[in-house]
Order: C-alpha cells, then structure tokens, then sequence
C-alpha cells in the first residue's frame, strides 16, 4: 500500500480488513465499518475506516462495532488514537522539538501499519 495517510481508497480498506480480520468476509467487515459517513457530520469516511481498523489490529480482541460507534460519536478521537498516540497523549512535552519528533515517529509507525500486509 503506498496511500498517504489522508488520501485512501476503497482498495486500502479492503486490503488492511483482510490483514486484521483473516477469518471473517470481508465484505461483512466492510458492512460494518460503512455504517460510518453516512451522516453529514462523518467527515473522511475511508480515512477514518483505516483507522478503525488498525485500532482493532492493535486490541488484540478487536471490537469493530464498538470502534465504529466511538467514531460516529467524533471521528477526530479515533483518527487521534490511531495516527497520533504519543503526540496526543496528555503527558507529551511541550518542548517543540520533542512535538516535532513525536509527530515523525507517529506518522512513521501509522505508514508502516498501513504498508503492513
């Protein structure tokens, strides 16, 4: 997958559902996940799908419905949760220099998610 973080596709969905979820159809996976954008204020519906997905990935026992709901409530939390970690945590620094190379190695570890198969 070679996506930037804010441009992806259908495909890139697709892709990481069969990654996180081997033993389910994918298509029932992406049935769930669709149930986010379809209201006005679900703003980035595949980028958001992403990050669904790789919050799953990373649970262990993923909960999708549960992951889908918490993004219909905001969508901006689970973007945060899942591209942005350590810079988004309450006890980062507020060195700017520290920000910056926190926000390096978060988009580094998403884009390696991402490209994960």
């Amino acid at each position: 997958m070679s996506t930037a973080i804010g441009r992806p596709t259908l495909d890139d969905v697709l892709g990481k559902i069969a990654a996180v979820f081997p033993d389910r159809d994918p298509q029932s996976v992406l049935a769930i996940l669709d149930r986010y954008g379809v209201e006005q204020h679900e703003q980035e519906r595949r980028r958001v799908q992403l990050a669904i997905l790789k919050l799953c990935d990373e649970a262990g026992t993923p909960d999708l419905e549960r992951t889908v709901e918490e993004a219909k409530q905001d969508f901006r939390d689970v973007l945060v949760w899942a591209e942005s970690p350590n810079l988004s945590t309450r006890f980062a620094s507020t060195d700017e220099a520290k920000k910056r190379k926190l926000a390096v190695k978060d988009k580094g570890q998403y884009l390696a998610w991402l490209n994960r198969s």
